[in-house]
């Protein structure tokens, strides 16, 4: 048995690869939009939970950069282990902005006319979260490319 993928493998890998990065970047623009929309109705629509599922990501990049050096080569793995540290990062801004956007549902410490500016803190460190997460989900992409690539004989 072959330790190399199968060819439909790589025909679905090279088929997502090609499909991903196009509407992931429409999904982090229509969060972005969405987020703006947020100023008038305070209705959030990233919850905390997008720190823990960015910081999953960071997860799985740092147990991915520890495979043998026999599975994938050592410039891969080390691409990979910055995506990891990007990807961690990236789950620190989203958790400063859930931060930002759960201060405004707190009337009691935090005047009214100080909304707008926690909502462009929200606004502004989910932006930073998103592009970065973003740049890192694609970076992957581009290692599980040139890994593909450079596996077919």
């Amino acid at each position: 048995m072959s330790n190399q993928p199968s060819r439909l493998q790589r025909l679905l890998r090279r088929t997502a690869i090609v499909l991903l990065p196009a509407p992931l970047v429409i999904i982090a623009l229509a969060i972005l939009a969405s987020q703006l929309s947020e100023f008038t109705t305070r209705n959030e629509i990233l919850s905390l939970s997008s720190f823990i599922v960015i910081l999953s990501f960071s997860g799985l990049a740092f147990n991915w950069c520890r495979v043998s050096p026999a599975l994938a080569s050592e410039a891969s793995l080390n691409a990979v282990f910055h995506v990891g540290i990007d990807l961690f990062l990236a789950s620190l801004l989203a958790l400063v902005a859930s931060f930002f956007a759960w201060l405004q549902t707190i009337p009691k410490f935090i005047p009214a006319n100080y909304y707008p500016i926690l909502f462009a803190l929200h606004f502004l460190f989910l932006f930073l979260s998103l592009l970065s997460f973003l740049v890192s989900i694609l970076c992957l992409l581009r290692v599980i490319h040139n890994e593909s690539a450079a596996g077919v004989s």
